[in-house]
């Protein structure tokens, strides 16, 4: 008895949850059946992982693994996020196109927060800009009494625009209060220019004191007519009238008129003793001394009065004048009283505090009179600093608003720009992403041959619903064009079943072609993991045939020798809970003893998995040791029935059965679309080609086969009832092989009759 040839990985021990340490040894070709959960995928895993496996000579770990199942599909066909019905081919454009989904979401991201920062950033702009003319309002309404007054202080283009002006007055600091403003003012804009000549400056020495004045002067003579004048208390008068009067006169009395006594004079003299004519002179001196200084006070502060010059302290200079010569008036009347009557005690009012305030102010107007010469010998210089008095005296008026302002803009600007550093990081952020997906949309790997390829795959299949189509400036994107009665139309959508079947057909381009670009077939192992999941029975077919295809070319292997050849897939393993995809995949392989390995996966009671070889003996005594099928054959045996029974009762009940067993339970099509499209879209498939009196025959076989379904969904319907004598074996295998016809089953049915029936009924 021959064994079973190892090759490539020539056992496996599963060590994983529900198995423990559990070890097969494959073949070239494997098949695994379990049930959904009985660890199918979990082998299928580990054979890609390549954990736990032991490998012939010659080979090793380095061998790719192509594995398709669940992730596969996930991987390798993406919806591209932002298109409905546009999707992407292999792994790596899968990986790519789900970072530029990633990256165009952080885009839009970030400008959604783009749109809101701009937004706020024109609202902070716009308080910016509503404080700023609010600021220009107040400083023009602050300094309109200003600028009226002083009109050519302020150049014309200032004057009527706010903007400019306060622009202009931004530039100048606040300046110091200036009482004079007019007349600087006036001075450097007025239209003529009087020409005035300095104060006279007024003495530098003091008036000499007169200390006589508040001490009588008397004279003690003790001669007859001294004691009667003093008796009668006229002394001074006599000798005052004497001196004034007497030169005159002559030698008469100037009051009385008569001649004077002989010897008037000696006796007059002999009045005064000599401290009294000491004091006399001395007082005289004092007097004439003191006149001759206040005459030229008085002459100073007449010719200064009489100066035109313009300003307040000019005016103040002629109040204070008057005020002392009133006070250097009443000091004559005095010293006219003391001279009139020396015995009397005067006091004369102190004049100087005023002389030395009138000396002082007297500085300061000629200070002002140098100015102005000055000024008007250089009208251009005094116009310029006038001007940037007037200037500063704004900006003081405006000092205040100024602080306020400087305040708010500050913290409006700090607003404005955190925003507009905030808006520039989210345009690098958006250019950053923009980049990027530049940069992966030129690493897309094409897979326009893939695409190709599958379109072949559909069309040499019979597919005709739908092909796909590259999408236009999507590099490597796909849509999906549905061929209905009205046109083509681009899918909205992929069903699952669709994009299984689009998965499957990439796996198999690239299991069946080569990975590098010189067109080399480089060596492989291919696992398949439940392929026809949510496929309906036509679909399950055609991935049913292309695997039969995987499976012939790495049968290819196979030689007398028994080492492999020169096919590319060195071995093959398909895991599967479905049946009848079991059965059409494997069928061919059940008599390759050698090279072919048939596997039940299955748990225990205590949910423990386990992989049990499936192989048999022949039905000769000693008999040779054959692959068995795990798969229950009574659905086989129906189909075995089907081709060797000749009754129509027995043939008839045959069919309903394998009907509901391959529409229902294996394929899961909901009753009422099967009695619908049988029964009412194609009643007219009954009707055609049979002689008149048939037709009500075919229709009514039909009606029958499907009574079974009928009855489930709607209750026993009378054709169950159909009386088969009226029916040949011939009509109803003919009804019994349109049905498959009409429910896209064909292939189906082709491969159960060249299989069981000999294609004697195909």
């Amino acid at each position: 008895m021959e064994g079973k040839i190892r090759t490539c990985i020539t056992s496996a021990r599963i060590q994983a949850p529900t198995f423990d340490g559990v070890v097969f040894e494959p073949t070239l070709v494997n098949f695994f059946y379990g049930r959904n959960g009985s660890g199918k995928s979990t082998i299928a895993h580990l054979v890609q992982q390549k954990q736990g496996l032991t490998w012939a000579k010659g080979f090793d770990a380095t061998i790719p693994v192509y594995l398709y199942n669940e992730e596969y599909i996930r991987q390798n066909v993406h919806s591209y996020g932002r298109m409905d019905g546009v999707f992407t081919l292999s792994e790596t454009n899968a990986g790519i196109r789900e970072e530029i989904d990633r990256t165009a979401a952080g885009k839009a991201e970030a400008e959604k927060e783009l749109t809101g920062i701009q937004e706020q950033l024109r609202s902070a702009q716009d308080a910016v800009t509503r404080e700023n003319e609010q600021y220009q309002k107040v400083l023009w309404r602050t300094t309109a009494a200003v600028r009226a007054r002083y009109p050519q202080a302020i150049p014309a283009a200032l004057a009527k625009s706010v903007a400019k002006f306060t622009a202009e007055l931004l530039q100048h600091m606040p300046g110091a209060e200036n009482t004079d403003l007019d007349s600087i003012y006036q001075i450097a804009f007025g239209e003529e220019h009087e020409h005035y000549e300095r104060y006279l400056e007024l003495p530098d020495t003091l008036p000499p004191e007169i200390d006589l004045l508040d001490i009588p002067i008397v004279s003690r003579s003790d001669t007859g007519f001294a004691r009667f004048c003093q008796a009668l208390g006229n002394i001074d008068w006599l000798r005052s009238g004497h001196e004034h009067y007497q030169p005159d006169a002559g030698d008469k009395c100037p009051y009385c008129q008569q001649r004077l006594p002989e010897g008037f004079e000696e006796q007059l003299a002999a009045c005064y003793d000599l401290q009294y004519r000491e004091d006399q002179q001395r007082l005289t001196e004092q007097v004439e001394t003191f006149r001759t200084a206040i005459a030229r006070i008085r002459q100073t502060l007449t010719a200064n009065k009489k100066n035109p010059f313009p300003g307040n302290r000019a005016g103040k200079y002629r109040r204070l004048a008057d005020l002392l010569l009133e006070k250097l008036n009443a000091a004559d009347v005095v010293i006219d009283r003391k001279l009139h009557n020396m015995a009397e005690e005067l006091h004369m009012e102190d004049f100087m505090p005023l002389l030395g305030e009138l000396m002082i102010l007297t500085g300061e107007i000629n200070n002002r009179i140098d100015s102005y010469m000055s000024t008007i010998a250089d009208i251009p210089g005094e116009q310029e600093r006038c001007r940037r008095m007037i200037w500063g005296h704004m900006a003081a008026l405006c000092a205040a608003e100024r602080e306020r302002h400087a305040e708010q803009e500050k913290q409006l600007n700090a607003e404005v720009r955190r925003l507009t550093a905030e808006q520039v990081r989210l345009e690098a952020e958006i250019k950053g992403c923009e980049g990027r997906i530049e940069e992966l949309n030129r690493s897309i790997v094409s897979t326009a041959e893939a695409m190709k390829a599958i379109n072949q795959m559909l069309t040499d299949n019979g597919f005709i619903g739908f092909s796909l189509r590259e999408k236009p400036g999507e590099a490597s994107c796909y849509e999906l064009i549905r061929n209905t009665p009205d046109g083509a139309v681009t899918a909205q959508g992929l069903s699952e079943g669709e994009r299984h079947l689009i998965a499957f057909l990439y796996f198999y381009h690239q299991v069946m072609g080569s990975s590098v670009a010189d067109g080399e077939m480089t060596d492989r192992i291919v696992v398949i993991d439940d392929p026809v999941s949510s496929m309906d029975s036509s679909t399950m077919n055609t991935v049913a045939a292309l695997t039969r295809n995987i499976i012939s070319v790495c049968r290819e292997n196979t030689t007398r020798s028994g080492r492999l050849a020169a096919g590319h897939i060195k071995q093959f393993f398909c895991l599967t809970h479905n049946p009848v995809f079991f059965s059409a995949v494997s069928f061919a392989c059940l008599s390759d003893f050698r090279n072919c390995s048939f596997f039940e996966v299955r748990k225990d009671h205590l949910n423990r998995s386990g992989i049990i070889p499936c192989i048999g003996k022949e039905s000769d005594p000693g008999g040779l040791a054959v692959n068995v099928s795990p798969i229950t054959n009574d659905y086989e045996h129906l189909w075995r029935e089907y081709f060797r029974t000749d009754d129509p009762a027995t043939l008839l009940n045959v069919c309903r059965r394998i009907l509901c067993h391959y529409f229902l339970q294996t394929v899961g099509y909901p009753e009422d679309v099967v009695l619908t499209r049988l029964l009412d879209e194609n009643r007219e498939r009954f009707m055609t080609g049979q002689e008149e009196d048939g037709s009500r025959v075919l229709y009514s076989a039909a009606a029958a086969m499907v009574s079974l379904i009928e009855a489930s969904g709607r209750g026993v319907h009378d054709s169950a009832y159909f009386d088969i004598s009226a029916c040949k074996t011939d009509q109803l295998r003919y009804v019994f092989r349109e049905i498959f016809d009409i429910m896209d089953s064909r292939q189906h049915y082709d491969y159960m009759t060249s299989r069981l029936g000999g294609g004697e009924h195909g």
